[in-house]
């Protein structure tokens, strides 16, 4: 009978301990996972920021890459105007030649940072091409951002072929770089290029 209480006491002894380790794990990945938001909350801002000082900049660019059925881009001019900017958004006007009815939207909120596309027709309403885009990840830094598709379900595909978007602002080279990639195809990189040289020469060309 001593033996079976002792054998009990011990079991129930290191159930507990277990529990007890398993709850400071937990408190441990959790004070991780807020680290990690934190920290890729504070870069998403430093991203959004650095976007906004360049409100009102317009800059011309390139297509690097693009799918060869996809003829929109050449040989036409294509160019980036910041055009709106507040605490909350900045709407980026795409322009493709004259056609300006092109807009990237970066929203700030609690939720942290949102990139999505509009489309417009000339009355004002949306193509059903626009809304696409998505969340940042916490992974992105103060100029490189990623964005997941947020429409993307499992019956859409495997995620492995989940559109990304990525954003990456380049001070160093004076560039602008948007990217599209198809899981890990590259479907479209455009480059814009941010010196002042160019930025004169968008207005000029337009």
């Amino acid at each position: 009978m001593i033996h079976i209480r002792k054998n009990l006491t011990m079991t129930v002894v290191m159930i507990l301990g277990s529990a007890l380790l398993m709850g400071c794990d937990q408190e441990t990945a959790g004070a991780a996972d807020a680290t990690t938001s934190v920290d890729g909350r504070e870069a998403q801002n430093a991203f959004f920021e650095a976007l906004a000082e360049r409100c009102g900049d317009e800059y011309p660019g390139r297509a690097i890459t693009a799918p060869e059925s996809d003829d929109t881009f050449h040989p036409a001019y294509l160019g980036m105007r910041i055009a709106e900017c507040d605490d909350r958004e900045i709407r980026v006007t795409f322009l493709v030649d004259e056609d300006d009815s092109r807009t990237w939207v970066i929203e700030r909120s609690d939720e942290g940072l949102l990139f999505t596309h509009e489309h417009a027709r000339e009355d004002g309403t949306l193509y059903e091409n626009s809304g696409w885009g998505g969340w940042a990840t916490e992974h992105g830094s103060e100029l490189f951002q990623h964005f997941p598709d947020h429409r993307w379900t499992p019956d859409r595909g495997p995620e492995s072929e989940r559109s990304v978007w990525r954003l990456r602002l380049d001070p160093e080279n004076g560039q602008f770089v948007y990217y599209l990639d198809r899981g890990i195809v590259p479907a479209y990189r455009l480059v814009f290029h941010m010196s002042q040289s160019d930025r004169v020469l968008a207005h000029d060309q337009r």
